[in-house]
């Protein structure tokens, strides 16, 4: 299945120095990813629901490691 609804980025996360993005499916579900300033990807497309605009499930905090991602 191909999304072609253009894809959102919801703020920035200095922490790690990475962004997350938002491709909205559909009302009640989008697909999150998390990469890096550079476009590496730290966390590839992941299931999440949203409602009204806010996200409803959470994605797990990511800490680097030497070059490397931590989930929690």
């Amino acid at each position: 299945m191909i999304y072609t609804q253009k894809d959102r980025w919801f703020g920035d996360s200095h922490r790690i120095d990475a962004r997350i993005g938002f491709y909205f499916m559909n009302s009640r579900r989008c697909l999150a990813s998390i990469e890096d300033l550079n476009g590496s990807v730290f966390l590839k497309l992941r299931l999440i629901e949203y409602f009204n605009e806010g996200v409803i499930v959470q994605l797990h905090s990511i800490e680097c490691f030497n070059e490397g991602v931590i989930v929690k």
